[in-house]
C-alpha cells in the first residue's frame, strides 16, 4: 500500500496535477512561495526589518554603482522612486548638507 501511494505520488508530481482529495495532499512550490513573495513586495510585520536588510546587502552593488554617477550639491531635492529597504535614501542624505531625499516605493 506504501509503495502504490508513493507511486501515485511521483505519478502525480511528475505530471503537475495536484493532490487535492489525497491523503498525500501538499501544496505546490507556488503556494508555498506565494506568500514569501508578498512579503518582500510588502515587507510588514514579524520578517520586515530582516527583509529590508536582505535587500539593502543584496542592491548594494548595483545601488553603489548607481549612485557613482550622481553630484547631489548641497541644499537639492533628490526623489528616489522604488527605494527599497532605503538604503539609497540615507546614502543621499549623507551626500551632501541640506539634501533632502524623498522616496516613493
Amino acid at each position: 500500500m506504501l509503495t502504490d501511494m508513493l507511486e501515485t505520488l511521483l505519478q502525480k508530481t511528475r505530471s503537475g496535477d495536484r493532490l487535492k482529495d489525497s491523503p498525500l495532499a501538499c501544496p505546490s512550490i507556488a503556494e508555498i512561495l506565494r506568500p514569501l513573495v508578498r512579503k518582500v513586495g510588502h515587507p510588514d510585520g514579524l520578517g520586515a526589518g530582516l527583509i529590508l536588510k536582505a535587500m539593502n546587502l543584496g542592491h548594494a552593488p548595483l545601488a553603489r554603482w548607481g549612485l557613482s554617477f550622481l553630484n547631489v550639491k548641497p541644499g537639492q531635492v533628490v526623489l528616489d522612486i522604488g527605494c527599497g529597504g532605503g538604503a539609497n535614501l540615507k546614502s543621499l542624505l549623507e551626500s551632501a548638507p541640506g539634501v533632502v531625499a524623498r522616496g516613493l516605493d
